[in-house]
């Protein structure tokens, strides 16, 4: 199939562009949280995200110096992103089938493994999305597949030294997978140049590693301590027994969604005939270990409530690389008794394979873009609303006025305004509370685990926060400059502080989650106002 072959690669490239374009309009509200560091960075009041504090409440410390640099020269930064998220996908994509070809892969079997990955519904999801998924996702492909892409002892030099810094400092976990790369890379290529580029590569690590912990007082991110993993969390509270329970359920929701997403069954099986049939290839026995490392880092993070498998997709290309090497040793197996026949027949099956599961992806792409218009998912994976509250408080408020809420990232970014987390991924007091909880915050915030929702109420109570967003989820008669009735916000522990509060908070405005909803009856957010004392 040359002609078919050629093509393929191609058709990816624009089924890549083309979602792009389909999801341009929507930003996650976690990456204005990086967009809000990059802004203060860019007018030197440092890496923070409230003046003055330093918390490392983003997860990408080569992302967010990136914005950072694009909000210094005068540039939009959630514009940048989206062209560097766009331009990263169409990259990650390019590199696959082009490492597959070098390490001798079957041009078809390149092209369908390209075509795997442009259809995954999490590139499209997060490609334009302003985090920093997908551009970790192209920092692991550079590392892993290293062996196959550079041709000459310098260039796999460069490129591992790159690999590495880019890992670490994209992402937390791409220290897991820079580890494992270093220990493969100087047992397989023992070369002074790639000694050296590892040397350097891990100075500019360790450099980087000694400034985040003198800096912030912290060695890992305040967002790892605010959402920390269930697994690790059972057996610091002292129930190991519980810990293997949160095992198993984190194979089940977080592993096999990544999996499935990636090829399911078939995937893992191709590249383990990868591993046996084909471990002389270039870059799979790298791919194989950083797909390992990734996908463990998956079963130990907590489950996440944002769409697609953003801590799993980062591995997915090392697995499809595999998956097409292993695939492509398979057909040569077949053809050696009827040499054409045979691996004619295995690459058609191959094609038509992907070629169902290309259309079961892309419906699957197509219900998250429509559960998006109707406004079905979580909010905060479209930051809309909140733009609209923080251009609304930047009105509002005066200098000096603190905020009160749990999405951060557009209310701060828009207003300006100092923020008190109830999440604590930029408030470490609240962080700390929930690091050692019984419960996960889920259940702190429904109020399951009571005496830890009252410690962060009784701490957010005490900071007397100017304005307070709360959420409210059924319909209610508001009057502006009046305390909101009792149970009026959707969860428990919103309900606590409005409770605490009392009359000292008042109804101010009300934001409807979907720009075309009419009425304050329909699930909104509203805005509470301190108070003022009357004039003597």
């Amino acid at each position: 199939m040359p002609r078919t072959s050629s093509w393929l690669p191609v058709i990816a490239l624009a089924t890549v562009l083309l979602w792009g374009v389909l999801w341009w309009p929507y930003t996650v509200d976690d990456s204005y949280i990086t967009y809000r560091y990059a802004q203060n960075t860019a007018l030197g009041q440092g890496a923070v995200f409230n003046a003055g504090e330093r918390v490392e409440g983003y997860s990408s410390p080569a992302w967010m110096f990136l914005l950072a640099g694009a909000a210094w020269i005068g540039a939009n930064p959630v514009l940048v992103s989206k062209l560097l998220g766009l331009g990263a996908a169409l990259a990650l994509v390019a590199l696959l089938p082009a490492a597959l070809r070098r390490a001798g892969c079957d041009p078809t079997l390149a092209g369908l493994a390209a075509l795997v990955l442009a259809t995954t519904p999490t590139l499209h999801v997060y490609s334009v999305s302003g985090m920093e998924t997908v551009w970790f996702a192209l920092a692991v492909a550079i590392a892993a597949l290293m062996p196959a892409v550079a041709g000459s002892e310098r260039a796999r030099a460069w490129l591992a030294g790159a690999g590495l810094i880019g890992l670490t400092l994209m992402r937390p976990e791409g220290g897991l997978a820079a580890v494992v790369l270093t220990l493969c890379w100087l047992a397989l290529y023992r070369t002074r140049a790639l000694r050296v580029a590892v040397a350097l590569a891990w100075l500019v690590i360790a450099g980087h590693l000694a400034w985040r912990t003198g800096y912030y007082g912290a060695i890992v991110p305040n967002t790892f301590v605010a959402k920390p993993s269930p697994i690790i969390r059972e057996f610091a509270v002292g129930h190991p027994g519980f810990a293997a329970f949160k095992l198993f359920r984190s194979v089940e929701d977080n592993l096999m969604p990544a999996l499935n997403e990636s090829g399911g069954t078939a995937a893992v099986l191709l590249a383990l005939a990868a591993l046996a049939l084909a471990g002389s290839v270039p870059g799979v026995w790298p791919a194989a270990l950083v797909a390992v490392a990734g996908f463990t880092f998956v079963v130990y993070a907590r489950s996440d409530w944002m769409l697609g498998s953003r801590f799993g997709f980062p591995f997915f290309a090392p697995l499809l690389f595999l998956a097409a090497v292993g695939a492509d040793a398979v057909r040569q197996r077949l053809d050696r008794p009827h040499p054409g026949a045979a691996g004619r027949a295995a690459t058609l099956t191959a094609f038509a394979a992907v070629s169902l599961w290309c259309v079961w992806s892309t419906v699957q792409t197509a219900e998250y873009l429509s559960r998006h218009g109707e406004g079905t998912v979580n909010t905060a994976m479209d930051a809309e609303v909140y733009e609209r509250i923080g251009r609304w408080l930047h009105d509002k408020a005066r200098p000096g006025d603190r905020l009160l809420a749990y999405e951060v990232g557009a209310v701060a970014y828009a207003s300006g305004m100092h923020i008190i987390d109830q999440h604590g991924l930029v408030t470490p007091q609240v962080a700390k509370i929930v690091q050692w909880a019984e419960g996960d915050f889920r259940e702190i915030r429904i109020g399951k685990d009571r005496e830890t929702m009252q410690r962060i109420v009784q701490w957010c109570a005490d900071q007397k926060p100017e304005w307070f967003l709360v959420r409210a989820v059924r319909a209610l008669e508001l009057t502006v400059g009046e305390p909101l009735p009792a149970g009026a916000a959707m969860d428990a522990m919103q309900n606590a502080l409005l409770e605490r509060f009392g009359d000292t908070m008042v109804f101010a405005e009300a934001f409807a989650m979907r720009p075309d909803s009419r009425g304050w009856k329909d699930d909104r957010y509203l805005v509470l106002k301190k108070r003022e004392a009357p004039a003597p």
